[in-house]
């Protein structure tokens, strides 16, 4: 029961700290109202599900048992997170208009799913989380 205790800490504690899925939730729900934000919801959603597949499967085990792989990834994840930040940094305005039509639907959802695939978060709760969750120990 210990294990249980500590794996709904870990799920807690990471659900709590805001990450770049946050950000750009908050950013379309901003730009384009509730219904705007929906797309870049679902992409967040996609994303983590194919992180979890990921890291359940074998390939999980390969990132885990691969250094080189993993840290390769990660690199990849900060790379895309560092371009992300410095596209906004230049744009005119930190906090972006209420009302922004520019961006379709389909490019908010394919950009939050990119997000999500290379945050190196994810990746590590979704990795980090068999060692602690009770149903891994049988």
């Amino acid at each position: 029961m210990a294990s249980y205790g500590l794996f709904l800490l870990l799920a807690t504690l990471t659900i709590l700290s805001p990450g770049p899925g946050v950000v750009l939730t908050l950013s379309n729900a901003l730009r384009h109202g509730w219904s705007g934000a929906l797309p870049g919801i679902f992409g967040i959603a996609l994303g983590a599900f194919v992180v979890a597949g990921i890291s359940a499967s074998s390939l999980g085990l390969v990132l885990a048992a691969s250094t080189t792989a993993f840290t390769l990834l990660k690199y990849i994840g900060a790379l895309y997170l560092l371009y992300l930040g410095v596209k906004m940094w230049r744009t005119q305005s930190f906090i972006p208009p209420l009302k922004d039509t520019k961006s379709r639907p389909g490019r908010r959802f394919v950009e939050a799913l990119s997000i999500q695939l290379l945050n190196p978060k994810a990746g590590f709760f979704f990795l980090g989380v068999p060692a602690v969750h009770p149903a891994a120990r049988r």
